[in-house]
């Protein structure tokens, strides 16, 4: 597992879309694998989110059409 985890960071760290968190480096050590990526001050995680409860549908929609179109460039 930890190297299917490795090539996935890896592969994430040719991504250039800005919609991406930039993945700097990716490291195995005994099985474990640590990954290392830009810091992002402002952003909200995903826990704070959802939490937050749901969002207006305007705010879905937006959320969704962002991801969706970061994930196009991502399998071009």
């Amino acid at each position: 597992r930890a190297r299917e985890v490795l090539a996935a960071a890896r592969s994430t760290a040719l991504l250039t879309d800005p919609r991406f968190v930039q993945v700097l480096d990716a490291v195995e050590d005994d099985d474990l694998v640590y990954v290392v990526h830009e810091w992002l001050p402002d952003a909200t995680e995903l826990t704070a989110l959802l939490a937050a409860g749901p969002l207006q549908a305007h705010e879905a929609y937006e959320m969704v059409r962002h991801v969706s179109q970061a994930m196009a460039a991502a399998h071009r």
